[in-house]
């Protein structure tokens, strides 16, 4: 079975008071008692006051309670955690009906299963997912915001995006609508080899470029004080929003 080992990295950054991210990972109960699996999530809240940190909260602690594998076979996986995205952002969508002062209030959510030698992934916002294996490492989400859909059509370069005026806009999260369209895919790991893989808020990416992030990993193989050492980093660099980084180093045959 593969051993992995999990580490959870947290900061307000330099110049927020409060912190809206939220993080949290859960072993479940796999395909066989040898092989459980690892559900992990990241998510970076939105809205005034206490709203941001309530629905980045919230909708992390609805997907570790309402995905369950229960042994599912591969091809379940996906659609669970669809499922447990979309339940998320219906009960955030009520609470923010429901109360005055979270009225507005969404999240980014980045989550993922490790399962055997396969990552499973759902993702709405801009937080990121990387996969970070044999020197390479590799971003296997696509970001949800109106900059990222100008590279996309060509209409500005992405070197234009960091410091665009609407770098901050969103375009999918979870609490904003109903019919929530959630990204979902696998990805295929060698058994043989020891991978990391991380899911952070872009208050990591948007001061620490990938370059980076791979000489970390290459120089911090534990989780813990590669976490540490980003959001270090990440702070160095002006950390001018919350900073969550979760690692997850596998390693071992199945």
């Amino acid at each position: 079975m593969r051993l992995i080992d999990i580490a959870i990295a947290t900061h307000p950054g330099r110049q927020r008071k409060e912190n809206q991210d939220y993080a949290a990972y859960l072993q479940m109960n796999g395909p066989t008692p040898q092989a459980p699996d690892m559900l992990m999530a990241v998510a970076d809240g939105m809205g005034g006051h206490a709203g941001g940190a309530v629905a980045a909260k919230m909708a992390v602690e609805v997907l570790m309670q309402a995905y369950t594998p229960n042994g599912a076979g591969d091809a379940a996986v996906t659609e669970r955690l669809r499922q447990a995205f979309i339940k998320a952002n219906a009960i955030v969508m009520r609470r923010s009906d429901r109360d005055p002062d979270l009225k507005g209030m969404g999240t980014t959510l980045t989550a993922a299963v490790i399962r055997e030698t396969r990552i499973f992934f759902a993702h709405v916002g801009d937080s990121r997912g990387y996969i970070y294996s044999e020197g390479r490492l590799a971003q296997f989400t696509a970001d949800h915001s109106l900059v990222s859909d100008l590279v996309n059509k060509g209409i500005i370069r992405p070197e234009e995006a960091e410091h665009h005026p609407k770098a901050n806009v969103i375009t999918r999260a979870i609490g904003f609508k109903a019919g929530l369209i959630v990204d979902t895919d696998e990805l295929p790991m060698n058994p043989e080899t020891t991978f990391y893989l991380m899911l952070c808020s872009d208050g990591l990416y948007k001061e620490v470029d990938d370059d980076t992030l791979a000489t970390v990993f290459a120089e911090s193989p534990e989780p813990a004080s590669a976490g540490n050492k980003l959001v270090t980093l990440a702070n160095q660099h002006g950390g001018a929003d919350n900073i969550t980084v979760l690692i997850a180093r596998a390693s071992g045959l199945p």
